[in-house]
């Protein structure tokens, strides 16, 4: 009797849980649960309960090429849903970027969804992993290194020693006919440089002796390793689950052990027993500790990964993707070599001072400034992003492109493709997809910046990335110092593409030949 009634007990929960699971489906037959049916917004028809989950997870390793061919079906406005994330709204048009980002960091956020896998990498008490005051304080943390002053004292030290130190390394390689993996080499680059300006720290990533480029370099396998999982990790819902199956979380948790490794070096050998002298040196990391003596050590940790995140990732970024664009346009080399013979550099070793770049009502470097927004119109730092919304908005129609307003409900992802809004050619005209850097060039001849968001590679608004001038300081440093002295010669010509990661970086390594350049 006993069994009879466990057995009937059972049955009668398990056709309660069915009959659930049939409301449910009948209730959310096209979308995840949880969510509000859209039919006023296009994209592709979603499973009972799980929304697009399959989809989504499918392309997860590739959501930049998804969201292409989302954008190419169904226009700049489109929606799919997600488990844990809810309603996704893709709004690849600058209006409605610039409307959202007026409202960023009061009526939208990261939300927990995004800061749960960014308090992972870089961590929780990270600008890129926060929001409102808590936001704010890790800003006000990292903001110092990347002010005016900073950039004019430390970096432009730092090129003055890296640079020549690279041009050494290239002239040996030159002469004893090696290629060079230049994808490699402007990953030693941005980490060098970064690590000198930051730290007062030289690795042995670069040296004079082309020996240093068979030497793994640790430090941007680790930081390229989180970037990609934490970047897959932003459409997976299950990943804590799915990454203990097949070996991702092990790989991970390894990266992630070896940077904290490096960091914590660095803090325990910049450490003094006793205490600080601001006087004895203004780097940023003795100011950052400094700041922070008395407390817990955590924040340090985060802020000092986040950097090594930032200031690899986004200079090598952009030195890759334009040493490759210039090779397929090599009339634009032409250009900035010119540039440079005619306004020789004033810093030691014959390098370009960030007071060169910056001198006010004087545009020294006009044509290396426009190859570098040029380049990262093509290649932004950050291609793709999103915002949740904390209450109910309203983006506003656009009559002229035949869009309507949007209805905008708490608790709604809004993402969006820097990368497929700076190469729509109704943004930015039939040659958006091609290299052109003199659409950032006046009749004059003078530098236009682009204005935001049509060009939102450094963001806008409140969260807007504060190291432009650096980027653009290193950058200009660089070609500037190499492209006279040197030829680069792809050895496999031809197009590239990215991987999906949190930086775009170039899929496989970029070998090239270098050659002396001899001037007549």
């Amino acid at each position: 009797m006993h069994t009879m009634l466990t057995l009937f007990d059972f049955s009668t929960s398990l056709a309660a849980l069915l009959a659930s699971v049939v409301l449910l489906a009948y209730i959310y037959p096209n979308r995840c649960i949880g969510t509000v049916d859209r039919p006023d917004l296009p994209g592709p028809r979603g499973l009972p309960l799980i929304g697009n989950l399959l989809l989504v997870f499918q392309n997860r390793n590739g959501m930049l090429k998804f969201l292409d061919n989302m954008e190419a079906t169904y226009g700049p406005l489109f929606t799919f849903t997600l488990p844990s994330l809810g309603r996704n709204i893709v709004i690849n048009r600058p209006e409605w970027l610039e409307h959202m980002r007026k409202g960023d960091t009061t009526i939208y956020a990261k939300g927990k969804v995004v800061r749960d896998v960014f308090s992972q990498f870089a961590g929780s008490t990270t600008p890129i992993s926060t929001d409102g005051s808590a936001w704010k304080d890790a800003r006000r943390l990292v903001q110092p290194i990347f002010a005016a002053k900073a950039v004019n004292t430390h970096a432009s030290k730092a090129m003055c020693e890296i640079v020549p130190t690279v041009k050494t390394l290239l002239r040996a390689a030159c002469h004893q006919n090696v290629v060079v993996d230049w994808k490699d080499l402007s990953g030693r680059l941005a980490l060098g440089i970064f690590c000198k300006m930051a730290f007062d720290v030289s690795t042995d990533m670069l040296t004079t002796e082309l020996s240093c480029l068979k030497l793994t370099n640790v430090l941007s396998d680790t930081l390229t390793t989180l970037g990609v999982i934490t970047a897959d990790r932003l459409f997976n819902p299950a990943w804590r689950i799915t990454e203990r199956f097949d070996g991702t979380r092990s790989r991970f948790d390894a990266a992630k052990a070896r940077l904290s490794a490096i960091v914590d070096d660095l803090i325990r050998d910049r450490s003094h027993p006793g205490g600080f002298d601001a006087e004895e040196s203004t780097d940023y990391l003795t100011a950052l500790l400094a700041s922070t003596a008395e407390q817990d050590l955590s924040s340090t940790r985060d802020t000092l990964m986040t950097l090594f995140f930032a200031g690899r990732d986004s200079t090598q970024n952009v030195i890759l993707w334009a040493l490759y664009e210039l090779t397929r346009s090599p009339g634009w080399i032409a250009l900035m070599r010119e540039e440079v013979v005619s306004r020789p550099p004033k810093g030691a070793e014959g390098i370009i001072t960030f007071g060169e770049l910056q001198a006010p009502r004087v545009q020294n470097y006009p044509i290396h400034l426009a190859v570098f927004f040029e380049t990262l119109r093509l290649w932004p730092g950050l291609p793709k992003n999103a915002r949740l919304a904390t209450e109910d908005d309203v983006l506003p129609a656009i009559p002229e492109k035949g869009l309507p307003a949007v209805r905008v409900n708490k608790g709604d992802f809004l993402l969006w493709s820097d990368m497929a809004m700076m190469r729509n050619e109704d943004v930015w005209g039939p040659d958006a997809k091609e290299f052109n850097p003199r659409r950032h060039l006046g009749e004059d001849g003078r530098f236009v910046k682009p204005d935001t968001p049509r060009f939102h590679s450094f963001g806008s608004g409140p969260r807007a990335c504060p190291a432009m001038q650096l980027m653009t300081y290193e950058f200009t440093a660089i070609f500037a110092g190499l492209l006279c002295d040197f030829d680069f010669i792809p050895v496999h010509p031809g197009v590239r593409k990215s991987i999906d990661a949190l930086a775009p970086f170039m899929d496989g390594p970029f070998m090239v030949e270098v050659h002396d350049r001899v001037v007549q």
